[in-house]
């Protein structure tokens, strides 16, 4: 007897089947002036000086960086004070402490964790 079929004891493996997984493949030209274009369609109306909490999950979605930066600045034009709340899910390991890590990485280290992510306070890579 294998030690493979020790470990397993008499479990029985479930069938498994094989599955194509399609990935959508749309493309912006330009992403900035897509999202200030639905962002005027949507007549989005902020209350100067409430904070507003920006997040968004990075997984598969090129061009991140200019998404939320474009975010925050139409957040700041209009006279909210953005902030970043980190939508880790599995960065870090999946962990609260693993999360806070990874989320180190990309704050402003001279600030709070409320309001100090890069592409609030400037920074963020790019232009």
């Amino acid at each position: 007897m294998s030690k493979l079929e020790e470990m397993l004891g008499g479990y029985e493996i479930p069938r498994v089947a094989r599955v194509r997984q399609l990935f959508d493949d749309t493309r912006l030209d330009d992403p900035e002036e897509k999202i200030r274009r639905l962002w005027r369609e949507k007549n989005i109306e902020i209350r100067p000086g409430a904070r507003i909490a920006i997040t968004g999950g990075s997984r598969g979605i090129a061009g991140y960086q200019v998404i939320m930066r474009t975010v925050v600045s139409l957040v700041k034009e209009s006279g909210g004070a953005p902030f970043i709340v980190p939508a880790m899910g599995s960065h870090g390991g999946g962990t609260a402490k693993g999360a806070d890590s990874a989320a180190g990485k990309l704050r402003d280290h001279g600030g709070d964790d409320r309001g100090s992510h890069p592409l609030v306070h400037g920074g963020g890579g790019g232009s």
